[in-house]
């Protein structure tokens, strides 16, 4: 590949899109919408559903929803993504 094939990609870098600061701002608003999809899925649209093990589903789901937002929330620091 060339360097050519590349520079559709320097533009938001070079206007500031995806800056570290940028970061910041899109694993916050990740965070509520993980909240807002988790509570959509389990309490609006699976609340009277037939599933089987539907709440072992729950539970596995909300573990991991959890695990996601724990490992976003020190990523939101940009002295610590600045060392990764």
């Amino acid at each position: 590949m060339r360097e050519e094939d590349f520079e559709a990609l320097r533009g938001p870098l070079l206007t500031g899109r995806q800056s570290p600061g940028a970061l910041t701002l899109v694993l916050l608003l990740g965070i509520f919408i993980e909240a807002l999809l988790f509570f959509l899925v389990h309490i609006v649209i699976a609340y009277d559903s037939y599933y089987p093990y539907q709440d072992m589903i729950f539970k596995v789901h909300l573990v991991y929803s959890i695990a996601i937002i724990i490992i976003s929330i020190p990523f939101m620091i940009p002295n610590i993504f600045m060392r990764f």
